[in-house]
C-alpha cells in the first residue's frame, strides 16, 4: 500500500501549531492542534506524508523502512524546551551531546496553545512509541521540567521496557513561579502564552508529584541573596524564576550560573555541565588526583 499522496514541502518544523507524537532518528510524526490532522517530517523538516493519525502511523513505518532510517540507540536523551520556545533552543546543548557520542533528540510541542496535561499526554505517547531504546534520559528547560514531572508520575506502558536514566532540569519553576502568577492576569500576555502560564503558579505546581529518579537542577541568577535580574522579585533570580523556586526535594546536584532565563541554554558552563551530569551524575568536572612521586624518581 503506497504512502498517502503528498507533495514534499519544506516546513518550519512545527513550533506552536504541531506536537511531536513519534520520533525516529530525526523523523517526526506530528499532529496539528486545531485540525487534528497529522504529517510526517524528515530530519530537514520536509513534509513527506500527511493525513489522518492512523494513516500517518502506517506511513511512518513504511517511510522509515523505505529510507532505511535506523532505530534510536539503546541510550537516548530527550530534550524538552520551555514556554514559547522550540526544539531549536537546545541547538548548542544537542550539538555538544552528539559531539561526545550521545544520541540526543529535541522534541517540539505547542507550549502556548495547549495545557500541561495535554503536553504530558503527547510526550507519553511519544515515549510509548520509541523503538530499540533501553534507557532514556531527559534535559528540560523551564516549563519542560514541569511537563516531565507530570509524565513521570503516570503509570505508563513505556516504563515496563525502558529504564529512566538521569534528568537535568534547567531553570525549572519547581515551586511554581510568582512571575507567572502576576503575568497570568495581564490579558495580552495571557493570550500570547496560553493556559500553561496560569498553571505555573505556586498553588498549581505544588500539586504535581516530585521526581523519584536521579536528577540535577541548574538555576540562573546573579549570585546575590536579595537581588537578581528582576529587582521586583526580591530574591536572586534569572529574570523570571527565582533560584529558590527551582529547588526540588531529592536532587542529586545543584548548579548556579550567572545567566538569564531566556538564554541560559546557550551558557557555556551549562552546556558542559549538562553532558557531565547525564554521563557521570555530577555537574562539576572530575578532579584529577595528584600523581604520587616515588623516592626513586627523585634521587
Amino acid at each position: 500500500m503506497p504512502v498517502s499522496k503528498n507533495r514534499p514541502f519544506y516546513t518550519l518544523g512545527g513550533a506552536q501549531c504541531w506536537a511531536d507524537l513519534r520520533i525516529r532518528s530525526g523523523w517526526r510524526l506530528q499532529q496539528n492542534i486545531w485540525s487534528k490532522r497529522c504529517r510526517i517530517l524528515d530530519p530537514f523538516d520536509i513534509r513527506r506524508a500527511k493525513g489522518t493519525k492512523e494513516q500517518c502511523k502506517q506511513d511512518f513505518i513504511r517511510l522509515v523502512e523505505t529510507w532505511e532510517v535506523p532505530a534510536e540507540s539503546e541510550n537516548l536523551i530527550i530534550l524538552i524546551h520551555g514556554l514559547g520556545r522550540t526544539k531549536r533552543s537546545f541547538k548548542k546543548i544537542q550539538q555538544h551531546l552528539k559531539k561526545l557520542g550521545n544520541e540526543a533528540i529535541a522534541i517540539n510541542y505547542p507550549s502556548t496553545r495547549q495545557d500541561i496535561n495535554t503536553h504530558a499526554n503527547n510526550l507519553e505517547e511519544l515515549l510509548n512509541n520509541l523503538d530499540g531504546v533501553k534507557t532514556v534520559s531527559f534535559v528540560t528547560h523551564s516549563l519542560g521540567g514541569i511537563i516531565l514531572r507530570k509524565v513521570l508520575a503516570k503509570n505508563s506502558a513505556w516504563k515496563d521496557r525502558i529504564a529512566i536514566g538521569r534528568i537535568v532540569m534547567i531553570a525549572p519553576p519547581n515551586q511554581g513561579s510568582k512571575t507567572a502568577a502576576f503575568l497570568k492576569n495581564i490579558l495580552p500576555i495571557k493570550l500570547l502564552m496560553g493556559s500553561c502560564l496560569s498553571e505555573l503558579t505556586p498553588a498549581k505546581v505544588k500539586n504535581i508529584p516530585e521526581i523519584n529518579t536521579e536528577f540535577g537542577v541548574i538555576a540562573g541568577g546573579r549570585g546575590k541573596t536579595t537581588k537578581g535580574f528582576d529587582p521586583f522579585l526580591n530574591k536572586d533570580n534569572d529574570g523570571l524564576v527565582t533560584v529558590e523556586e527551582t529547588q526540588l526535594k531529592g536532587s542529586s546536584d545543584f548548579l548556579h550560573v550567572n545567566a538569564i532565563h531566556t538564554f541560559i541554554l546557550n551558557n557555556k558552563i551549562v552546556v558542559g555541565a549538562v553532558e557531565r551530569f547525564i554521563n557521570n551524575g555530577r555537574f562539576a568536572r572530575k578532579k584529577l588526583k595528584p600523581k604520587k612521586t616515588r623516592l626513586s624518581e627523585i634521587y
